[in-house]
């Protein structure tokens, strides 16, 4: 197949890992809690950001392509030299972050629909059909610890002080101890929710299809504010910090919210339907419409501080490292832009569709491309 690269970059260092992992019967090695990003989920964080708050290199030289058994989950994940990841239809993959061989192929689950929730050597993986909705897994030791029956989800877990936050689709949040999955309590919406709750370490936040955004007190439980946006929302909601917590709904319409209070501090109306995650930093919100435009807008007002046009919509989360802005689009190209103007850096074309944002490790970018493979570049530097 031929792979190709047009326009050329800066460059600069690489280095990323993102979750844990094993062998065989997948075991962690105890130096691997030690390295500096010790918790890892869908979207990177409990943000849900899709931040990762490092310089990449854009330098890319295509290695090969790794045939799987099903399509891989929106976040692939890297700790301790090895990659990890899970497949819709149900396994967890570990591979060897050099020689990228197979080290282990688990099935776990029937089917997911989000990236395994890692944090102290243990996985949390929700299901979103069979017969588990959600399986603590031991690192170390290779094994299940516990099940939970039922309660399915389409998002990943929030995992605080000894505590995993579990919201399932019929629109509960199951709080269970996160060493024995003993369900401590449940907490109901009332509504359709959508995507993965996201987390600040004191506040959860929910995003609901009919337009609701509701927000819990971690340390009582209790609902805080719930906040109707007036239009469906098909995203996760995205902390850009402690106190702003941003969501875009169907109409195109962001809004930038209070954590505290659930006061709207400013909505901004983009060029097109809001249905993949948004993306954050400390500056900007990256914002992708279903038309293929990318918005830039102020953390701070919600200005329009750029745009830029793909020919297709992006078709995974959008990542954000340091300087740059990482674009999968279903027209098969990664788009590489400079956030600070939105000027494309470089484009190249992947062997397919992807289904993951990119990955680093080890030297390696690597993409989960539909339906059965991952793409793997090598990374040069300057």
């Amino acid at each position: 197949m031929n792979k190709y690269i047009k326009n050329s970059g800066i460059v600069v260092i690489l280095l990323v890992e993102l979750i844990l992992s094993s062998c065989q019967k997948p075991a962690l090695n105890v130096r691997d809690l030690h390295a500096p990003v010790i918790i890892s989920t869908e979207n990177i964080n409990f943000f849900r950001n899709n931040f990762l708050p490092v310089p990449m290199s854009d330098s890319l030289t295509w290695m090969e392509d790794i045939s799987l058994n099903s399509t891989t989950t929106s976040t692939l994940c890297a700790k301790g030299g090895n990659l990890v990841f899970t497949t819709h239809n149900g396994f967890l993959y570990t591979l060897n972050g050099k020689t990228f061989n197979q080290k282990q192929n688990t099935k776990i689950g029937k089917w997911m629909n989000s990236a395994p929730t890692i944090l102290d050597g243990m996985a949390f993986i929700s299901g979103s059909t069979g017969k588990y909705g959600l399986i603590a897994y031991d690192l170390f030791r290779g094994k299940v610890v516990w099940k939970e029956y039922g309660d399915f989800s389409d998002g990943a877990p929030v995992v605080f002080d000894g505590y995993v936050y579990h919201l399932t689709s019929e629109g509960k949040i199951s709080i269970l101890e996160k060493r024995t999955g003993k369900k401590v309590k449940t907490l109901y919406l009332e509504h359709d929710p959508v995507g993965s709750i996201a987390g600040n370490g004191e506040k959860l936040i929910a995003a609901c299809r009919d337009g609701y955004l509701v927000c819990y007190d971690l340390k009582t439980a209790g609902q805080i504010w719930n906040l109707n946006l007036g239009a469906p929302i098909y995203n996760s909601p995205v902390f850009v910090n402690d106190s702003l917590v941003v969501v875009g709904n169907y109409l195109g319409k962001v809004a930038a919210i209070n954590v505290q209070t659930g006061r709207i501090l400013w909505q901004q109306k983009t060029n097109g339907n809001i249905l993949n995650p948004l993306s954050a930093d400390g500056e900007r919100i990256y914002v992708p419409t279903s038309n293929g435009r990318i918005s830039a807008l102020s953390v701070r007002s919600g200005a329009l501080q750029w745009s830029y046009q793909t020919q297709t919509p992006p078709c995974v989360p959008m990542l954000v490292t340091r300087g740059k802005l990482w674009i999968g689009t279903s027209h098969k190209w990664l788009h590489i832009l400079d956030k600070s103007n939105g000027k494309e850096i470089r484009s190249i074309l992947l062997p397919g569709r992807p289904s993951s944002m990119p990955a680093f490790i080890n030297h390696h970018m690597v993409i989960g491309i539909e339906f059965r493979e991952l793409a793997v570049y090598e990374v040069r530097h300057e």
